[in-house]
């Protein structure tokens, strides 16, 4: 690859980086908030559930005043039940918003753990162009160091076959050249 190439790759992979890294702090503000609304409605769930249950005990208290038979008159029964079927209705009201609340609130916990879903995944492929960009960067320096080393490789055997010639050419007057053919060749 040539440094344009190179350049190019690692240009990709940042711009890359940084939509990943919108992508997952988007994700992670919309989990926070969704996290936000889903304990409002657990908030909403435990009081219509704790009104159910003062519905019940304040029935239950009537119905038990009922079977003792307090007040003995029947005007004060009449009264008992009338309240007990208010109480009813009330019950029934209370037992569909704990209803509808558990429903709303089972909707609120599977979207919020749909967007964490898509939270951990936007960090794993945050992480995953991380390690790319970090190979890429680690195949350049190695192609970098390599052309270094070819480049030194080539000075040293021209100064060595530059130092030989003129050994050899001091020796026997010859210019001799810096590499002598191979007779297998």
């Amino acid at each position: 690859m040539s440094d344009a190439d190179d350049a190019a790759v690692l240009a990709t992979l940042a711009r890359l980086k940084r939509v990943r890294e919108m992508r997952s702090q988007l994700a992670r503000v919309a989990a926070a908030r969704q996290q936000r609304i889903a304990a409002q409605s657990r908030r909403a769930l435990d009081e219509a559930q704790q009104r159910l249950d003062q519905q019940i005990a304040a029935k239950a208290a009537i119905q038990q005043r009922l079977a003792q038979g307090e007040g003995g008159s029947a005007r004060r029964f009449q009264e008992a039940v009338a309240d007990t079927r208010t109480f009813n209705a009330s019950i029934g009201r209370a037992s569909d918003s704990v209803k509808q609340a558990s429903v709303a609130h089972d909707g609120h916990e599977a979207e919020l753990a749909q967007l964490q879903r898509a939270a951990r995944r936007a960090q794993a492929a945050e992480d995953k162009l991380q390690k790319a960009g970090e190979q890429a960067q680690r195949s350049r320096a190695a192609r970098v160091e390599r052309a270094a080393e070819e480049l030194a490789d080539s000075f040293a055997a021209r100064r060595f076959g530059v130092s030989q010639a003129a050994g050899a050419s001091g020796d026997d007057g010859n210019d001799a050249l810096p590499f002598t053919r191979d007779a297998r060749c």
